[in-house]
């Protein structure tokens, strides 16, 4: 989780590089974008933004059990 939250806040590096992917990936299997190439684009552009960061807060808010 932490690496993820890091990720998600900017950081570079190998591991970015694979979430980006799997992000990537994802989005060509829903049908978002219509090749790896446009799904690459689009899950780089949400981390730099800041938005993917965003959907995980919102998340963790959610999230039963949460005391913080």
């Amino acid at each position: 989780a932490a690496v993820i939250t890091e990720i998600l806040r900017g950081r570079r590096g190998p591991q970015r590089d694979q979430a980006v992917l799997n992000a990537a990936a994802a989005l060509v299997v829903a049908g978002v974008v219509g090749e790896l190439r446009e799904g690459v684009e689009a899950a780089a552009a949400a981390i730099d933004a800041g938005r993917a960061l965003d959907v995980l807060e919102r998340w963790r808010k959610l999230a039963p059990g949460r005391t913080a």
